[in-house]
């Protein structure tokens, strides 16, 4: 016999990650030293997957998109700060925090859907697994 469990509260940990908690106790954030690391990644995927000057308007869209989200993402990190999120009365904020935070992987997958198309049938067999988990290596 199973027992159902009423869900817990949202936390800035559950919404966030870990590195929301360590915010909350006075450690600095790593995401404002971030950018270095995405820009690190995109390197890595753009020499993984050969990118040539052919498919340079479409790599610069998704590394663009990527960057963009980055930003967008460490800007709702920051702004969960000041959030209280044991107060009911923050629920809109809370929402607007977390819809962000779920968008990342739908925006980052459209760019990427897109750039997979502009690429020759080589460069997609080497795509398909990276793409398809590019998006983890950024917000896990």
């Amino acid at each position: 016999m199973s027992q159902s469990r009423k869900p817990g509260p949202i936390t800035a940990e559950s919404v966030f990650g870990t590195v929301a908690s360590s915010a909350s106790t006075g450690s600095k954030r790593m995401w404002p030293g971030q950018a270095a690391v995405v820009q690190q990644l995109l390197a890595e995927l753009k020499a993984d997957l050969r990118i040539r000057a052919e498919e340079g308007e479409q790599w610069a869209a998704f590394s663009n998109t990527v960057l963009a989200q980055m930003e967008r993402l460490t800007a709702a990190r920051e702004a969960a700060d000041g959030v209280a999120w044991s107060d009911p009365a923050s629920d809109d904020r809370k929402r607007t925090l977390i819809k962000q935070v779920i968008a990342t992987p739908v925006l980052l997958g459209l760019a990427a859907k897109t750039l997979y198309s502009a690429l020759t049938s080589e460069q997609q067999s080497i795509a398909g697994e990276k793409l398809l988990h590019f998006h983890r290596r950024l917000v896990g």
